[in-house]
């Protein structure tokens, strides 16, 4: 087991990211601003407990509407990570929304703050975590708000291959994998 304690540090609005992709988060934000949006962080940094609040109250949501317990928390797996799986705990997640609409919906990437994230992103070392069609790959459903650093390189290979973070670790880190050179 690989433990990781995020080096947190203020990145605006009271929250907290880890410090290796803080400065790259802020520049990403002053040029989405400077590019006419209007780009507002919803979350960032959660520690366990608060990603367990969340999770639990969802699920409770869920409950006191019909849902069984069980079927609420597998419904609800589909969008929040159960407490210790968030990338929010490790300080490199942003959900990231236009201040005109922050509802944490598909419709968030109709906004021209999310059209220009979706495009930008990459360069500034963040993906959007949960693509559109993707959630075979990644296990959660569709998130027009959530980028996860990963950092430069790796985030213009995963634009360039047009890959999830799962495709992108299957290449390098799996028995299977290869990678082979065109050397023409």
């Amino acid at each position: 087991e690989i433990a990781y304690t995020p080096k947190l540090t203020e990145i605006g609005g009271g929250f907290l990211a880890d410090k290796m992709c803080a400065e790259a988060a802020g520049r990403m934000l002053a040029d989405c601003r400077a590019a006419g949006c209007r780009p507002m962080i919803l979350s960032a940094y959660r520690s366990v407990d608060d990603q367990l609040v969340l999770y639990d109250e969802e699920v409770q949501r869920l409950v006191d509407r019909g849902f069984s317990p069980e079927l609420a928390e597998e419904e609800v797996s589909r969008k929040i990570a159960a407490p210790g799986r968030s990338e929010h705990e490790l300080g490199l997640a942003l959900d990231l929304v236009d201040e005109d609409f922050t509802e944490t919906s598909d419709r968030q990437a109709q906004t021209d703050t999310s059209r220009w994230l979706s495009e930008n992103a990459w360069r500034y070392g963040f993906i959007q975590r949960y693509p559109e069609g993707s959630e075979e790959e990644t296990g959660y459903a569709w998130h027009p708000w959530h980028y996860r650093y990963v950092g430069e390189g790796a985030a213009g290979n995963m634009h360039s291959l047009g890959i999830t973070l799962e495709e992108y670790i299957l290449m390098f880190y799996s028995e299977e994998a290869s990678v082979v050179y065109d050397k023409t």
